[in-house]
């Protein structure tokens, strides 16, 4: 064989080894493509996923904090509302001390118990009362028993809590039926 043909021979085999290497390294590059737009349309749509859930999670919170906040102003509402219960007590009952001090007082020292030696009160009281008395600015009166050991608060504000204590829910109950 000659020399030629051996070398037109060996540089045909070396064309088609080079051929099938481009070819083989264009199908690899392909395969690694198409691999590598698989992977970023997977993690597009786990990011998609994610980014719904998040979405999801945030409406949820809002709509919890939204919750929230509309049961605080429910109940800031329905405290205002027993306050305002409690403050129209007060009002109304200063009104029947003012037009009964007779009564009020004579009811206030059954309620006492004890023998009352002084009493303090608003000034208005000082002439029905029968007992040693010291005038103060609150509505309503305190007692004071012999000994000094007893006494017994009766002014409207401690009436008033004393009442708001013990009957709250029933006024609430009644308020919200």
């Amino acid at each position: 064989m000659p020399l030629n043909k051996v070398k037109t021979r060996i540089q045909n085999e070396a064309e088609e080894e080079a051929e099938q290497i481009i070819q083989e390294a264009e199908e690899e590059a392909e395969e690694t493509r198409q691999e590598a737009e698989n992977k970023a349309e997977k993690i597009k749509t786990e990011a998609q996923k994610e980014a719904q859930e998040a979405k999801k999670d945030i409406r949820r919170k809002k709509e919890s904090s939204a919750e929230m906040e509309s049961r605080r102003k429910v109940q800031r509402a329905r405290q205002e509302a027993i306050d305002e219960a409690f403050e129209s007590f007060q009002d109304r009952a200063h009104t029947l001390i003012e037009e009964n001090p007779e009564d009020f007082l004579r009811s206030c020292k059954d309620k006492a118990g004890f023998e009352v030696s002084r009493i303090e009160g608003p000034e208005h009281l000082e002439e029905l009362a029968d007992n040693e008395f010291e005038v103060s600015q609150e509505p309503g009166v305190v007692l004071y028993g012999e000994d000094g050991k007893r006494s017994l608060d009766l002014t409207l504000e401690n009436i008033t809590e004393s009442i708001r204590e013990d009957e709250k829910s029933e006024v609430a109950e009644v308020l919200f039926q």
